[in-house]
């Protein structure tokens, strides 16, 4: 029960969070920008694709070794990647 209920919090925080931004958009980057509107979305795929460039090594643990850190940051950053190619891929039939 408590898995479903961290999953439902999980989703609605994500959901809130690209509610959030699309507000925020529709509040600065259109009167600034002179941008269109976006939907929840593709405001969602922005905070993927946002994530993606702010990516940086995951820190280092005590007793690994350099070699283990930068396989361990390699697999992070194919998953990463991978995943967010994914949600976006999603995403995109909703815009």
């Amino acid at each position: 029960m408590l898995v479903v209920g961290s999953i439902v919090l999980a989703i609605a925080a994500t959901v809130l969070h690209g509610w959030v931004l699309k507000v925020l958009w529709e509040w600065l980057a259109v009167p600034m920008f002179g941008l269109d509107p976006i939907s929840i979305a593709q405001a969602l795929a922005l905070m993927c694709l946002a994530k993606l460039f702010m990516w940086s090594l995951p820190d280092e643990k005590e007793g690994e070794s350099k070699e283990q850190r930068l396989i361990r940051s390699g697999f992070s950053l194919v998953f990463m990647s991978l995943g967010t190619l994914v949600i976006v891929w999603i995403l995109r039939g909703w815009f």
